[in-house]
């Protein structure tokens, strides 16, 4: 078994290294090859920084809330093994492992340690990737070994407890268990933490009021016993990162070995289970090549709601938008998702407001940080990730060209859906930060621009500029697939070594370097126009002015845009790529 585990991981290792070597003999991957070893070697290799490990430096305002906070991360992991496993056992063998292993004569618990041991070897390159990102200055230091081990142990537990936990669901619904019924006792028993979690925090209301800041109020929240009790699976995952060498060890074997054991004594037929598994993969690679669009769910695609009844869309821009937010295929993507979101959100701040009174800023500056997050990586990552546009029609670039439209509108439908979609995000953020700042007034915020009523107009004034916002941003990524169609790739898959990385990373700095270009014009303008009328009108009238003036700019550089691109449109044609 161990020999045909080394041959199989060194061939595989050895053959993407000869396929990566043989692609940089094009210039293309050549220059991606080499901007993303440049940017690995300035920010995380030359001496050991640029780790994000780096802004939680002993010192820092924020550093106190990282060991209350990192256990959640794993803690979330863990439970959606349980909350949303997969149909089958979790034990995923590729076509090639299933050819070469499953004729051998191997019994079935030799195979389960034969995928324990590769599950723990591919871990390894997942943790070297996170300690590179996360902990780059602890992984160049002294400690550096036990670092790594400590993440091939959180990495390669998180992997194992997720075969483990499909195994066990899957004995207990052999048993009788039937999915319902889980899912039965897993909102029952979320209902009664977070009643027990409520009460608890009514409870000890007056110690957490006594909290000096919002970091030693968060600490002694995550100390109830009942968020305690659930964050201490997450807690032993993490020891090994602050342990002493030969605990640290110590601890990292016997996870592994009790996860280990656990899957064999969970053993259970499964092979039929993976050939079905592979089939599936293999079928969706088989629709991604033929149709340019990726699926990662393993259930059949069943019918549901339209967005809206196509017969209303009078214009083909809105058929565009249809047609795009029908191929998404994500439920989560639907305006109904995200208004259940917002009451979720109203709701929690409500109820957080009822509980901790004249003390709720301590947990809003909470929701308005996470809000601001959303919003930073809604309006600069969300044009690159999503691609609902030109990026994943240009295999089906001889279609679109047989429309009888004029190229710009075919662009502004493509536009359209991208736009909404990262508009009703960005909407969310922008609400949480509305409400993380509701009923009380931060000392850090001026009374002028920021007083309660400003901040519903500053809360008016972003949800109005989010969508002329993304829609010139959605024209930077389409731009560069009518330039440089063949860097990109047909499936809007993930990337495969570090050439198409580095294509990433250039057109990722290139979207920034547009969005700075685009804006400038708008914001200076109408930051011109509100400082101006401040001293005629107030804060108020001067920033709903500003604000409507470099709409105003948007929509004609959107206007321009679009034009351009139609006009680039119309010269692409499927040979030319």
């Amino acid at each position: 078994m161990v020999r045909a585990l080394l041959y199989l991981r060194t061939r595989t290792l050895l053959n993407v290294v000869r396929v990566q070597l043989r692609k940089l003999r094009q210039p293309k991957a050549l220059v991606g090859f080499a901007f993303a070893a440049a940017y690995f070697w300035f920010f995380f290799f030359r001496r050991g920084n640029g780790s994000v490990a780096t802004l939680w430096a002993p010192g820092a305002p924020q550093a106190s809330l990282i060991p209350t906070i990192l256990p959640l991360i794993p803690t979330i992991l863990l439970a959606i093994a349980w909350i949303a496993p997969g149909d089958e056992p979790a034990i995923p063998f590729k076509e090639s492992e299933i050819l070469f292993l499953f004729t051998a004569p191997w019994r079935r618990r030799a195979l389960i340690l034969y995928k324990i041991a590769a599950s723990l070897l591919s871990s390894f390159f997942s943790a070297f990737f996170f300690a590179l990102l996360f902990t780059g200055r602890l992984l160049f230091s002294p400690r550096g070994l036990l670092v790594l081990f400590a993440w091939v142990v959180l990495v390669g537990a998180i992997a194992l407890h997720r075969m483990a936990s499909s195994l066990t669901l899957h004995r207990l619904s052999r048993a009788g268990l039937a999915k319902p019924m889980r899912r039965r006792l897993l909102t029952g028993a979320g209902l009664c933490l977070v009643a027990l979690a409520i009460f608890e925090l009514r409870r000890h209301l007056p110690e957490l009021s006594a909290a000096p800041d919002p970091a030693a109020w968060v600490g002694r929240v995550v100390g109830l016993w009942p968020i305690s009790w659930v964050l201490v699976p997450g807690r032993i995952l993490l020891y090994p990162f602050s342990a002493a060498p030969l605990a640290a060890l110590g601890t990292g074997v016997a996870i592994i070995a009790i996860l280990a054991a656990w899957i064999l004594a969970l053993e259970c037929p499964f092979e039929e289970a993976s050939v079905n598994a592979a089939g599936r993969v293999a079928a969706r690679l088989a629709t991604m090549q033929r149709t340019g669009r990726f699926s990662f769910g393993s259930q059949e695609k069943r019918s549901r709601r339209e967005p809206f009844p196509i017969a209303r869309a009078r214009t083909p821009e809105l058929a565009f938008l249809w047609k795009n937010l029908i191929a998404s295929g994500k439920l989560w993507l639907a305006p109904r998702t995200w208004a259940l979101t917002a009451a979720a959100m109203v709701g929690l701040c409500a109820v957080l407001t009822h509980l901790m009174g004249n003390t709720y800023w301590k947990a809003g500056g909470a929701i308005a940080t996470l809000g601001t997050i959303g919003i930073w990586y809604g309006l600069i990552q969300g044009p690159l990730i999503t691609r609902l546009d030109l990026r994943q029609d240009l295999g089906n670039l001889d279609i679109l060209r047989t429309y009888p439209l004029p190229g710009w509108r075919i662009m502004a439908g493509e536009l359209l859906a991208p736009t909404a979609v990262l508009t009703g995000i960005v909407w969310l953020g922008i609400l949480a930060w509305y409400l993380g700042l509701h009923g009380h007034q931060p000392p850090a915020l001026s009374m002028v621009w920021f007083s309660p009523a400003m901040r519903v107009v500053i809360s008016g004034a972003a949800a109005f500029v989010t969508p002329f916002v993304l829609l010139v941003e959605f024209i930077i990524p389409n731009l560069a697939a009518t330039l440089f169609p063949a860097l990109f790739r047909m499936a809007p898959g993930r990337a495969r070594g570090l050439d198409q990385m580095g294509h990433r990373m250039l057109f990722g700095f290139g979207q920034l370097a547009g969005l700075l270009l685009i804006l400038a014009a708008p914001v200076a303008l109408g930051w011109l126009v509100t400082c101006l009328f401040h001293f005629l009108l107030g804060a108020g009238p001067a920033l709903i002015t500003g604000t409507l003036i470099g709409v105003i700019v948007l929509s004609a550089e959107a206007v321009l845009g679009i034009w351009f691109l139609g006009t680039r449109f119309d010269r692409l044609t499927p040979l030319a790529e």
